[in-house]
């Protein structure tokens, strides 16, 4: 009986009504006191409050725990897997700072650690069971490997999260480890006996490190939601991006901008997530916006969590777009489904727009540090160009691209768009989809964008030492010819590489140039150049800023409607699958008239404004239609797509 109790707990959400300050706080320093690996710390310390010196990592060492006021609360702290220590002379932080970690920067505590090459645990006993407990993790090793620790906290529920403790640049410029960020915990409420267990293991590199700790007590009325959940195979939701669908009730991705679109019933919405640790980091960031609102972000940490996206909302219908914001590196997700009201339910989104662009690229298009300061905290690909691209023409947007990653050289041996290009998840570091092959007829992009080329210049062996322009020529056409293969009809732009300064940015530039035009002069009349500008900068680490994630986006995007989707005498010039179907705009009679050549069944007809507004949709059975403008309510550009049993039509054309 206990057990199925505990199960049903540990399967449903908790909510609670917590005070704003905590009832009681508990700083706890962890590390040796042999003064030249580390010191315990003096109190009270320099801000008044009084800590806990963790000093004896071996098994069943144990400390009671007294509060920020040196008062006892009858709590222990108990080693139930025994761990290593070390600090000052081995990468501990020596000179935290006040403006990153408040009131636990305090230099004996952060400069000494537990750490590990195998999972290490706590036990927390005395617990008040009616209480909840926020935790704030802290770990920092001075190296350039990327190391991150994982938590665990079991009580009547669970939380799981990491904390990355080092790696190159991690601190910003020549700082490889942890100078600010915590983990910080959901509340977790203790078993009935009062015990949460605590376990640690490493998520990535080869040890784990915990430096210091710091536990909220909040007096908590624990309360089991009689919310719903919406699995994610619900057919109320719209995908956009390569997401791999063998398990349909949780969907596997990783690329940035993969986008995930709903509507909602209520006052309420949460996330349900589960995400592995990656790469290079463990921790993904996406935007949830809610009725076209400002984006929130949310940062996902390993694991199965829940994340509250809105609430107190008025109890109506609103819409829901949620965005991977941060690379394939950041490691993969799975979207389980959504929390609402109880009784509410989705409802049918508006339908996507009808126009769909594809970017192959690397970091600039995946958003890297793109807001400066330390990764991946910086990286949102929402900023980056091929999104803001996409926004302003109101299309769907599927973006291809690793940091590193050249067309013919990149920083690895395998960092070159073609060992990715094909597959639905990049960097396979967790879950492997039982077919990674992406199905190309999934998404079909009426304009590929191919923006590569600084790894190509820069990268060991590349343009600037070893690699000849011929040599570049050749993998990009070769890549162009794969490509086409895949989407004959489609529109490819080539661009140059706005990153790099003379003499790689006019090297890059006339190369693709180049390229672009023995491509059309073979017969290829679909292909496009477009030169960027020169960068303006104030990423991080030498990368685009958001002024140019803006300025690069609006420019293709105006590049894209001017003279890739043109307009030419008010007819329609971009049928982008030739073949069953034409259509001719009448200035004289004010109408469109559509012609098959043998008679459709039930052809799907929408019309759409080119900010993506639906203005018409119909079925079709006959081979002449004619529909007249007063039926559309519009004036101006507008996109016809025309959906046969064998092909689809896209018009554009001027009203």
């Amino acid at each position: 009986m206990k057990k199925s109790f505990l199960f049903l707990i540990l399967q449903m959400i908790f909510l609670g009504s917590f005070a704003v300050n905590p009832t009681n706080t508990f700083f706890i320093d962890f590390g040796t006191n042999d003064v030249t690996n580390g010191n315990s710390t003096t109190n009270p310390d320099l801000n008044n409050n009084y800590w806990n010196n963790f000093t004896n990592s071996d098994l069943n060492s144990s400390i009671q725990l007294v509060n920020k006021s040196n008062l006892s609360a009858g709590y222990w702290m108990l080693v139930t897997t025994a761990m290593s220590k070390n600090g000052i002379l081995n990468g501990g932080l020596l000179t935290p700072s006040a403006s990153l970690l408040g009131n636990m920067a305090i230099a004996s505590a952060t400069q000494d650690y537990f750490y590990s090459s195998t999972p290490g645990s706590f036990m927390l006993r005395g617990l008040n069971p009616s209480k909840g407990y926020k935790f704030y993790a802290f770990g920092s090793r001075n190296t350039a490997e990327v190391r991150t620790t994982q938590y665990v906290f079991n009580g009547k529920n669970t939380f799981t999260g990491v904390n990355q403790t080092s790696g190159f640049s991690l601190g910003g410029g020549t700082i490889n480890q942890n100078t600010q960020t915590f983990l910080v915990s959901d509340p977790v409420y203790p078993t009935d006996s009062g015990t949460i267990a605590i376990q640690l293991s490493i998520a990535a590199g080869t040890y784990f490190h915990l430096n210091m700790m710091k536990i909220e007590e909040y007096d908590n009325v624990i309360t089991i939601s009689t919310n719903d959940t919406i699995t994610a195979n619900s057919p109320n939701f719209s995908y956009v991006g390569r997401v791999d669908f063998t398990n349909n009730k949780k969907p596997l991705f990783a690329y940035a901008n993969t986008t995930i679109r709903t509507k909602f019933q209520g006052t309420s919405v949460s996330m349900l997530l589960n995400q592995y640790a990656g790469a290079s980091f463990s921790e993904n960031s996406f935007y949830a916006i809610v009725d076209n609102g400002a984006p929130l972000k949310i940062i996902a940490s390993v694991g199965k969590t829940n994340y509250l996206i809105a609430d107190k909302l008025d109890n109506t219908t609103h819409s829901l777009e949620i965005i991977k914001i941060t690379e394939g590196y950041c490691g993969q997700c799975e979207f389980i489904g959504l929390i609402l009201d109880k009784g509410k339910v989705l409802e049918m989104p508006d339908a996507l727009p009808a126009l769909r662009i594809e970017y192959y690229g690397a970091s600039s298009t995946g958003g890297y540090g793109i807001e400066g300061g330390a990764r991946p905290a910086s990286d949102n690909s929402y900023k980056a160009d091929p999104a803001v691209c996409a926004r302003k023409l109101n299309a769907q947007l599927n973006v291809v691209s690793l940091s590193g990653f050249g067309m013919a050289i990149g920083w690895s041996v395998t960092s070159v768009i073609g060992t990715i290009w094909d597959k639905t998840i990049p960097v396979l570091t967790n879950l492997a989809p039982a077919n990674n092959t992406w199905d190309f007829s999934r998404y079909t992009p009426d304009v590929v964008v191919l923006e590569l080329g600084t790894n190509d210049y820069n990268a060991p062996g590349g343009l600037k030492t070893t690699l000849t322009v011929e040599q570049y020529k050749s993998v990009y056409k070769d890549f162009i010819s794969k490509l086409r293969v895949k989407y004959p009809n489609a529109k490819i732009v080539c661009t140059n590489s706005y990153m790099l300064p003379d003499p790689g940015f006019a090297i890059i530039s006339n190369a693709v140039q180049s390229a672009v035009s023995e491509v059309v002069t073979s017969g290829d009349k679909k292909i496009y150049y477009y030169g960027f500008s020169k960068m303006i900068g104030g990423g991080y680490n030498g990368h685009p800023g958001v002024t140019d994630g803006t300025n690069n986006g609006l420019a293709m995007a105006a590049f894209i409607k001017d003279s890739v989707l043109n307009v030419l005498n008010n007819t329609a010039v971009l049928n982008l699958i030739s073949g069953n179907v034409s259509l001719n705009t009448n200035l004289s009679t004010k109408e469109i008239q559509l012609k098959f050549e043998t008679d459709p069944t039930n052809a799907n007809v929408n019309i759409f404004s080119i900010e993506g507004k639906l203005l018409y949709s119909a079925k079709i059975n006959s081979k002449e239609t004619r529909i007249k403008f007063t039926e559309l309510n519009s004036t101006g550009v507008i996109i016809t797509r025309v959906n046969t049993n064998s092909e689809i039509n896209v018009f554009k054309s001027v009203m």
